[in-house]
């Protein structure tokens, strides 16, 4: 687990940052103050540092921070887009810095490509395994939903859906990437969420789910190679198991995670599957040019 340590004292900035951050799959602490963030230094990975602490400025932060030997690296967040300040906070033992107001793409790709630099590492693990992907394959109940089900009084199962899942699929079809669904459920009103998603691969009602991941992928022309797959219980390991890239929640059932080549910090139906199109969004070069198009 990669651990970042945010020190920001504005609200507005610090909770979506660190909620970003959260979903990238990092493991977040932050910190209001200077010396807040100079005292919780020592046990992370990367500094995000604000330089307009109200204790202290950010570079007597960054200065300190070098001070106890560490070579963490350091991003700063700053309003100073003057050269002179920016050359004031690399000689300060920041690493990069990132002017206010920032892209959040931008900002998250600095992230990622300091944690690279320090560790030697040109991609994860995971980014390599799905540079190749074409296809998701997704479980619906504890994936998509938390796993609950909701009975009317005529019968009906009724499923609770997180938007940020959803977007994430509908990003996935941007790309040029597959979403594609095997539930061992049927209902009507996953029928509705799946066709307002986009979402033309499904397959209901079966706990078989290879034989149906295989057609699909005869379908599209693709192999598994090509695949990668998010589930929670043991219907979905044949899947997993074949697939370049498998994905669980932070809540699935331990031999799932076990299978798993990433595992999210949410549980299902918390927006978890968001952060798993992400990764396949970033590892396929997608993710840097989309948010372009929701530019005010």
């Amino acid at each position: 687990m990669t651990h970042v340590l945010l020190a920001e004292d504005d609200p507005a900035i610090a909770e979506p940052l660190a909620r970003a951050l959260t979903r990238e799959g990092y493991s977040v602490v932050v910190q209001g103050t200077g010396q807040g963030a100079i005292d919780a230094a020592p046990g992370v990975d990367l500094v995000v540092l604000d330089l307009g602490l109200p204790d202290m400025d950010g570079l007597d932060v960054a200065r300190a921070i070098r001070s106890q030997g560490l070579t963490t690296p350091v991003l700063v967040l700053t309003a100073r887009a003057d050269e002179v300040d920016l050359v004031v906070g690399l000689d300060a033992g920041a690493d990069d810095y990132v002017t206010k107001p920032f892209r959040l793409a931008e900002l998250l790709a600095r992230v990622r490509a300091l944690l690279r630099r320090t560790h030697g590492e040109v991609e994860t693990d995971e980014e390599l395994r799905a540079q190749d992907v074409r296809v998701a394959f997704f479980d619906v109940d504890g994936v998509l939903t938390d796993g609950s089900l909701y009975f009317s009084e005529s019968g009906e199962t009724l499923k609770r859906f997180n938007t940020l899942d959803g977007h994430g699929l509908k990003l996935l079809q941007k790309a040029g990437i597959t979403p594609a669904v095997i539930t061992g459920r049927d209902s009507a009103p996953l029928r509705v969420r799946l066709k307002a998603l986009g979402v033309e691969h499904a397959v209901f009602g079966t706990e078989n789910k290879r034989p149906a991941a295989e057609q699909i992928l005869q379908t599209l022309g693709l192999e598994w190679a090509q695949a990668a797959a998010m589930g929670d219980d043991w219907p979905d390991l044949p899947v997993m198991r074949r697939s370049a890239l498998a994905c669980a929640p932070h809540n699935a059932h331990i031999e799932v995670r076990h299978c798993a080549h990433y595992t999210t910090q949410a549980r299902g139906g918390e927006g978890e599957a968001r952060p798993f199109c992400d990764l396949l969004l970033v590892a396929t070069g997608a993710y840097a040019g989309l948010p372009a198009g929701y530019a005010a």
